[in-house]
């Protein structure tokens, strides 16, 4: 092996260990409170689903002045089942479940919808940027849905939770939720 070679093993192997390719992904189901989701659809690519995200955010902090340091996406297709173009997703921002700003929300009408909290299949993965994203795909999603099949549900929804603050990305796999409330937000607030 050439020098650079190793040079070029070497500093992928930095960049992996730095997106935390060696940390142990732990799955548990667990109860989780509320908060609220301020949202915007999206359809298509679940990899562009950021756009969505800062739209929501910009509004919010500069419309509204709330700002929030979590972002999230709703995957409410499996693409191992659909053609990308026909995902569907919510993406947004997270806010407090406190009642003054749900009824901020409400007298703007602004689209929301509160996660109550409930049991779900939790996991996290660290967020060092947008590979991380990436390598949450590989690392999370196959140990989340093994665990979906050792207790015997089907995840209804995924929901991801940018957790800036925390640097963290925090999965959420919903089973006590119907699929179609969630449908019924995306076909809302799309026409």
């Amino acid at each position: 092996m050439t020098l650079t070679a190793v040079f070029c093993v070497f500093i992928f192997a930095v960049i992996f260990l730095h997106y935390g390719i060696l940390k142990k992904i732990e799955i548990c189901e667990t109860f989780k409170d509320g908060f609220i989701l301020v949202y915007e659809p999206h359809h298509g690519d679940y990899g562009n689903i950021r756009e969505k995200i800062n739209l929501v955010y910009n509004f919010l902090k500069n419309n509204e002045n709330l700002v929030s340091f979590k972002g999230f996406a709703l995957f409410l297709d499996n693409p191992l089942y659909k053609k990308n173009k026909e995902l569907k997703s919510l993406g947004g921002c997270v806010l407090p479940f406190e009642k003054k700003i749900e009824n901020h929300l409400r007298e703007k009408n602004i689209p929301f919808f509160i996660f109550k909290g409930g049991k779900c299949v939790y996991s996290e993965f660290l967020y060092k940027g947008s590979f991380s994203h990436t390598l949450g795909l590989y690392k999370v999603y196959p140990k989340l849905f093994d665990f979906f099949k050792k207790i015997g549900k089907n995840p209804e929804t995924l929901l991801e939770v940018y957790d800036i603050k925390e640097k963290k990305i925090k999965y959420y796999g919903i089973y006590e939720f119907k699929k179609k409330y969630f449908l019924s937000l995306f076909i809302n607030r799309e026409n």
